[in-house]
């Protein structure tokens, strides 16, 4: 009965069946065949795990409409390759002749989790063939959003392409590969790049607007940390030089570079100088750069020295921009309004109202996904140059090395910043004891996030989201306002900026310090004989 049944259908559905299987088989055929052909004439042979029915069809086809010329296929050396990127498509890949040029046509699915090492698999075959990839052609449809344009860009250029152009009638970008040029003529045809003033206070890798900034420009980068000796030395007793942050920053610019090294190929550039003014001036020559980012600085010394970086670098010609990194809000812009907020000026509450009052906290941004490595490297010092981590020297000659049990004591690292922040907010941790045993002397709920937060290894607006996700208001209300508190802080040093030596409160004026110098050194090996006053001094000479 079924063997009937199926006779009937058979002989009702023959031609139906025959238009859709013949074209099907042919397909197959024509692509194992290419397959054999490509593996046999050419060293790179693409995976037959990523062939399919119709694949070759759908790329010569796909190419063929973003060029409005008929193509065919053909096995043989990849003179030039197309990035096809289309909506929920698979990855593909073929050979299609056109004006005696190969083209190697790709296509991946267009969601946001977009996978480019499909393409840069590809590119980096295509680097071992005899004939060199010369061109590349994206075709980005219309529908294909600008984040996943980037990335695909990105992956190219990350494989020695240089973005030539993009026809937004077509739609289309060109790519070609760097050839290497006469060093004379390489100085003239070099894109003006981006120069990152590295601060003392932005050494990390996420949410950082000026490398963000620098890596959507699409432009040369170069990342400079600038120090003056002579403007540390100014500060007197608050100089940087001989500090145990000194000592923390040493380690965290190791550590910043090492990050930059493993992640983009790039590196840190160290130069020293009379003034800041001075070493961003010759290093903007040097780089030859349009653009000059940093992070914006809330210290008073440190925003006369970024003035008169901007100054110099504008008179040359260079843009400048300055993004806030370091605080929830840039204080410079709140403005308490004591009609408005209950409390006393200056205080927690007033300023806690016009901060939630003033705008929403912007998210913190990721990592960048790509920073071009420049042609022309700036030459710089080394790390050690600065003098951050160089210890004392006893009488007889032999080195003080107080730094020792502070590197024991922390992992100087943006990630362990990440782990710290994240292991204090998981249930049952240190967030949910906060409010109860946050003041006893054996720090059972502290955070250890202080050094981290002050020299910008972690971003009090990532720190932000983080608590918001922990439910740290439900938890504890002190902890949820202490970047809050932070801001608070540096806003008061803009309104008193000599806070540091004078109180801001001026019946304080009147006080006099002690001038026992045996007591204050006493006080500071933790040596007056009291056990509390005495253990806490002994923990911070150990730890920083």
């Amino acid at each position: 009965l079924l063997r009937a049944m199926f006779a009937r259908s058979w002989k009702m559905h023959r031609p139906l069946l025959l238009a859709l299987a013949i074209p099907s088989i042919c397909c197959r055929w024509t692509a194992c065949a290419f397959h054999i052909r490509s593996s046999c004439n050419n060293p790179w042979s693409v995976s037959s795990r990523t062939w399919s029915r119709g694949t070759i069809a759908e790329g010569a086809n796909g190419f063929a409409r973003a060029n409005r010329s008929p193509q065919r296929v053909k096995a043989g050396y990849v003179m030039c390759a197309l990035v096809l990127v289309g909506h929920s498509t698979r990855l593909l890949s073929c050979f299609v002749q056109r004006r005696k040029q190969i083209y190697l046509a790709a296509s991946h699915d267009d969601s946001a989790s977009i996978r480019v090492t499909m393409h840069t698999h590809d590119l980096e075959n295509a680097g071992r063939l005899p004939c060199p990839l010369q061109r590349v052609y994206v075709a980005q449809p219309a529908c294909m959003a600008n984040h996943v344009w980037h990335r695909v860009s990105n992956a190219c250029l990350a494989h020695g392409f240089d973005q030539l152009d993009r026809v937004p009638s077509v739609n289309r970008c060109a790519l070609r590969r760097r050839q290497p040029n006469n060093p004379q003529q390489d100085h003239k045809k070099l894109v003006p790049g981006t120069l990152v003033w590295l601060r003392h206070f932005d050494l990390r890798l996420h949410d950082h607007p000026a490398l963000s900034h620098a890596a959507q420009r699409g432009r040369p980068v170069h990342v400079v940390f600038a120090w003056s000796p002579a403007e540390d030395a100014a500060q007197g007793e608050w100089r940087l030089a001989g500090t145990a942050f000194a000592l923390w920053l040493h380690h965290a610019l190791a550590s910043f570079d090492n990050s930059l090294r493993r992640r983009y190929g790039l590196s840190v550039t160290v130069r020293t100088g009379e003034s800041m003014a001075a070493v961003l001036t010759a290093a903007v020559q040097d780089a030859a750069v349009d653009t000059v980012v940093t992070s914006c600085a809330f210290e008073p010394w440190a925003r006369v020295s970024e003035e008169h970086v901007r100054r110099a670098v504008e008179a040359q010609g260079i843009k400048f921009r300055s993004f806030n990194s370091f605080l929830l809000q840039d204080v410079n812009e709140i403005r308490v309004d004591m009609s408005r907020f209950k409390g006393h000026f200056g205080t927690l509450t007033p300023f806690h109202n016009a901060h939630m009052a003033f705008s929403p906290i912007p998210m913190p941004a990721p990592e960048p996904g790509f920073l071009e490595v420049p042609q022309n490297t700036l030459t710089g010092e080394s790390l050690q140059a600065l003098g951050f981590a160089q210890m004392p020297l006893r009488g007889d000659g032999t080195i003080m090395d107080w730094g020792a049990p502070i590197l024991e004591a922390w992992d100087i690292s943006e990630d362990a910043a990440l782990a710290t922040l994240r292991c204090f907010l998981a249930p049952s941790a240190g967030l949910s004891l906060y409010d109860k045993h946050r003041n006893l002397a054996d720090a059972s709920a502290v955070t250890r996030i202080s050094p981290y937060l002050r020299s910008g290894m972690l971003s009090p607006r990532l720190m932000f989201e983080e608590m918001k996700a922990a439910h740290a208001k439900e938890h504890s209300i002190v902890y949820w306002r202490r970047l809050i508190w932070r801001d608070l802080a540096y806003w008061q040093l803009r309104l008193f900026p000599k806070m540091q030596n004078l109180p801001i409160r001026a019946h304080y004026a009147g006080q006099t310090w002690n001038q026992d110098q045996r007591g204050l050194e006493r006080w500071k090996k933790g040596m007056t004989g009291f056990p509390l006053v005495d253990a806490g001094m002994r923990q911070l000479l150990a730890t920083g």
